[in-house]
C-alpha cells in the first residue's frame, strides 16, 4: 500500500510485504496523519460550501 511505500522511501525497514502496515507503528502513524490531514480538508471544504450556500441564499432574498 501507499503507506508502506512512504515508509520504504523514508528508510524504514518494512520488509518485502505490505502486511507491515498491521504491525509497524511508523506506518500506522503515516495512516493516522493522512486521515487527520484529509479529514481537515473535508471539513474545511464543507464549511466553505456551507458559507457559499448561505451567502448565495442571502443574495436570492
Amino acid at each position: 500500500g501507499q503507506y508502506v511505500q512512504w515508509a520504504r522511501e523514508a528508510g524504514v525497514d518494512v520488509g518485502s510485504s505490505n502486511d507491515s502496515f498491521f504491525y509497524d507503528p511508523t506506518i500506522r502513524d503515516y495512516y493516522k496523519n493522512y486521515v487527520k490531514l484529509t479529514g481537515m480538508v473535508i471539513v474545511s471544504l464543507a464549511w466553505y460550501w456551507d458559507t457559499v450556500w448561505v451567502r448565495s441564499m442571502h443574495l436570492v432574498e
